[in-house]
């Protein structure tokens, strides 16, 4: 799932929020925090 949400992050299809939600069912803490640090390309 964390390669996944990787994907859709970077090419700007799933919001912060969105992502915040997948936490803790789908991912872990430390997988939504490395996410997050990512740059969106937009």
């Amino acid at each position: 799932m964390y390669l996944f949400l990787l994907n859709m992050w970077t090419m700007g299809k799933v919001t912060e929020e969105k992502l915040k939600s997948y936490y803790p069912k789908y991912i872990t803490s430390e997988e939504l925090n490395r996410l997050l640090a990512i740059t969106q390309n937009v």
